[in-house]
């Protein structure tokens, strides 16, 4: 049987939306054994489709972010709940930017590091639960953190309105770099058991879009179309 490099590592998921449920996958694909807690009606991105209309059943969307996961229908503070966060190597909080508020707060996730000793904790939130706008009740939108960023100075014609790049760039780049953050973070925790308990890694999408747009910009200097 093959092995992949993530056989041993277990991940709770309590995440809907994109950012999370990518994170999550990203550790399901190199071999994790990742756990999807879903609420009594599920995550609502079963249901979602490109066209607007409801789909027939899970979703594409759904499917291609949760392959390979295990999901179970209970909240955290069941006993179900409880005894999967603490079995936990990695787990992964994160809300539908499309939903206000777009994640659990800064309370919340501090409460889940310390009642999850073993556990990574990875928070993927639009402002992050640190720094000046740790508030899980400001408002937050793809083109509000597309356009913190300055992404849109420089997208569409001069004379035009502003635009965003389309397809949730930003709730995919989250994903991916919420991954790398808590692989990483893990690592330090193999490597220095003693400082493991309660660790938990905040993930901005406003931060992550930041850098995804440094790297856009020196990619579009280096090629000779950036806009000014």
């Amino acid at each position: 049987m093959a092995s992949y490099p993530l056989d041993d590592v277990r991940v709770l998921e309590l995440a809907t939306g994109i950012a999370g449920p990518y994170c999550g996958k990203l550790f399901a694909d190199a071999g994790a054994d990742v756990v999807k807690l879903e609420g009594p009606g599920g995550d609502p991105t079963r249901s979602w489709s490109a066209s607007g209309v409801h789909a027939d059943g899970d979703g594409a969307l759904f499917r291609f972010l949760n392959t390979s996961k295990r999901s179970v229908a209970a909240g955290i503070d069941s006993p179900r709940g409880r005894a999967l966060a603490a079995a936990a190597d990695v787990i992964v909080v994160g809300g539908d930017l499309a939903a206000q508020p777009a994640g659990p707060g800064p309370a919340f996730v501090r409460q889940l590091a310390a009642d999850s000793p073993r556990a990574v904790v990875l928070a993927i939130s639009p402002w992050g639960l640190v720094g000046p706008w740790p508030d899980e009740h400001r408002p937050a939108s793809e083109f509000l953190l597309q356009a913190l960023c300055g992404s849109i100075a420089w997208r569409g014609e001069p004379a035009g309105p502003p635009m965003q790049a389309g397809g949730r760039l930003g709730e995919w780049a989250s994903g991916a770099y919420a991954a790398v953050v808590g692989l990483a973070a893990l690592r330090g925790a193999h490597l220095r058991p003693a400082q493991r308990r309660g660790l938990w890694r905040p993930a901005g999408f406003h931060g992550r879009r930041d850098r995804q747009i440094a790297r856009e910009n020196a990619d579009q200097r280096t090629a000779g179309w950036c806009l000014t």
